[in-house]
């Protein structure tokens, strides 16, 4: 992944209008020694009060924009979901099924080649699918959005497989199938969500994902030092069960950001 993001910044051009007509601006002050030269959508804040603004405006987005924290909200639960499932499968694969310690690594390839294959279908699908749906109309974020819905089923399915497989010590490859299913299903759901918050606040994009991953990261550090307690409690079948209802629970939100997103998105008050 890291790979990924070097390449990218690399190779992909500069797309963010601000920063092209700065290099414009500078380029032609070069040119004809005249530093008076500059771009209207260049910032004349001072460093500082730039910084402050960068750290408060996603702080708003969540407190104002009701679409924003929803689909935040979401994204931290299925991240969460994620590492619940990652700081139990060693454990749960080398006591249940006896695997070694080499072994059990290749268990996460479920999740791997889930995340793979909901990347590339994705991709491939995501522009077309909002042509396909805007029709000869106007092209909406809110068109982004549903791919959410079968990525919002996967992963309750997924979580399912997995747990009960687990439950009644199914072969191991069975609740890989469930992760592979979990893998797809949250690469579907990010995806969508920042494709959307991208396509909705264009100039503050950059802060509204900024807000959105604030959230999911903390979904992802705190829900899972309560996976092993659920876990012990309950066992793999209801413990899993339990975190696939939280994410069926999610499934009508979701359809209604999509039904209502747009009058939600033009009420927001940041």
């Amino acid at each position: 992944m890291g790979a990924i993001y070097i390449a990218t910044l690399l190779l992909l051009r500069e797309t963010h209008s601000p920063t092209l007509l700065g290099r414009k601006a500078r380029r032609l002050r070069k040119k004809y020694g005249n530093p008076e030269i500059s771009s209207v959508l260049v910032s004349k804040k001072p460093p500082r009060a730039t910084f402050l603004n960068a750290i408060i405006r996603p702080t708003r987005l969540l407190v104002y924009s009701p679409i924003v924290l929803t689909l935040s909200i979401c994204a931290a639960v299925n991240y969460g979901f994620i590492y619940i499932i990652f700081t139990t499968m060693t454990s749960t694969f080398m006591s249940r099924y006896g695997l070694s310690k080499g072994d059990v690594g290749l268990t996460y390839l479920g999740f791997g080649i889930g995340n793979i294959v909901g990347n590339v279908t994705l991709g491939a699908l995501s522009d077309k699918l909002m042509k396909a749906i805007a029709g000869k109309g106007e092209m909406k974020p809110e068109y982004r959005l549903p791919p959410l819905i079968p990525g919002s089923l996967l992963v309750p399915v997924g979580l399912f497989l997995y747990g009960w497989t687990l439950q009644y010590n199914v072969h191991f490859m069975v609740p890989l199938v469930g992760t592979f299913l979990v893998g797809v299903g949250t690469i579907l759901i990010f995806m969508s969500i920042n494709s959307y918050l991208v396509d909705a606040f264009t100039e503050h994009a950059a802060s509204a994902v900024a807000a959105s991953t604030v959230l999911r990261s903390l979904g992802g550090g705190l829900l899972p030092l309560c996976g092993g307690k659920l876990y012990e409690v309950v066992g793999d079948g209801w413990g899993n069960s339990i975190l696939g209802f939280i994410g069926v629970a999610f499934i009508p939100a979701v359809w209604l950001l999509y039904k209502f997103g747009e009058r939600l998105r033009l009420k927001s008050r940041v």
